[in-house]
């Protein structure tokens, strides 16, 4: 699930229950990860939205900060964060429990992956400000079209 993939797309892919059971899968967990991954939300425009919120000055972007938890209601804590922080906290009290569960990058990952599965994710390590910017930027526009 941290990967992005959904035991349905395993299933798609190849992988046929028996390898999934001998890699460690139980039908339960299966079920499990399927609902979870049916948990993260999907965010409309988060890019855009994100971009918006950054040149009106709501939000702060730094992309050397994850951020701290936030009130996950508010969705704006004020705090620099870099753009899985902001992805974490546009997706509210799922995205907070999602980081939780697997830290700030691989939450982002499946929040992006469900909200633009057309894009790859941006890389959420330690990436320069620049780069972080300009790849905002560039899938803000791709939403506008």
């Amino acid at each position: 699930l941290a990967a992005g993939w959904t035991p349905s797309a395993l299933l798609a892919a190849g992988w046929t229950p028996s390898a999934l059971r001998a890699a460690g899968w139980t039908p339960s967990d299966l079920l499990a990860a399927e609902k979870e991954w049916e948990a993260v939300p999907k965010i409309d425009n988060p890019y855009s939205r994100m971009l918006a919120d950054i040149e009106a000055g709501r939000r702060k972007h730094d992309q050397s900060r994850f951020g701290p938890d936030c009130d996950p209601a508010t969705n704006l804590c004020g705090t620099a964060m870099c753009t899985a922080g902001h992805l974490v906290n546009m997706a509210g009290k799922v995205g907070y429990e999602l980081r939780a569960k697997y830290g700030w990058a691989d939450a982002a990952r499946m929040i992006h992956l469900k909200s633009r599965p057309d894009v790859p994710a941006q890389n959420f390590g330690g990436i320069p400000q620049e780069f972080a910017m300009a790849y905002i930027r560039e899938r803000a526009k791709e939403e506008k079209k």
